[in-house]
């Protein structure tokens, strides 16, 4: 015991008691501390209570570290989706969007609030149906489907693309959702043209 704190505090220590901070890996990560208890001395009641706190405390502790990390990673993979020059939709297991970097929403014309949590058969139907088609089929086969140069149909006219449809595996390859994936290749074909 060093007693500088306590004079520099103005502070007099009778009695302690510290129990450490263990992580689910034994590794100590801090100490729990607590002083002056009233009416006498820390007994073994205090100190099984103390641990009792401290494992909580090394609880709370690893679950703010593990979403930390999570945060992390989701953050981390928001940016290499925005980055990505191509448009790209994540769905869901329920075939529900549940991703759309900006350039998706510009090549379809849309916003992110009219496109998140939409079904896949909602957002491609009637002339776009064969985006619905290609998704279909990467699910059911577990393979990338690509058709080259075809046309979407938006808002303000035709956008010709190419589109990759991939299916979305967790570690068991067990479907988790999929992947469409759109390059605009529309200034490309103009200039083939000219």
């Amino acid at each position: 015991f060093n007693p500088a704190s306590d004079k520099q505090n103005d502070f007099f220590t009778s009695s302690m008691l510290c129990i450490p901070v263990v992580n689910k890996s034994g590794k100590k990560i801090g100490v729990t501390q607590v002083l002056n208890k009233r009416g006498g001395p820390f007994t073994e009641e205090d100190e099984q209570r103390l641990t009792a706190f401290t494992a909580q405390v090394s609880i709370a502790l690893e679950n703010a570290k593990l979403f930390s990390e999570v945060q992390t990673m989701q953050n981390y993979n928001e940016s290499i989706l925005q980055s990505m020059p191509n448009g790209m939709i994540t769905f869901d297991e329920t075939q529900k969007i549940k991703t759309c970097n900006q350039q998706a929403l510009d090549l379809l014309e849309v916003s992110e609030a009219s496109m998140l949590g939409q079904t896949l058969e909602d957002t491609f139907s009637a002339d776009n149906v064969w985006l619905t088609e290609e998704i279909n089929a990467a699910e059911s086969t577990l393979e990338m489907q690509q058709i080259l140069d075809a046309e979407i149909k938006v808002g303000s006219g035709i956008v010709s693309v190419n589109s990759s449809a991939l299916p979305l595996l967790n570690e068991e390859k067990q479907k988790i959702g999929s992947l469409l994936m759109l390059e605009d290749i529309s200034s490309e074909k103009r200039m083939k043209s000219m």
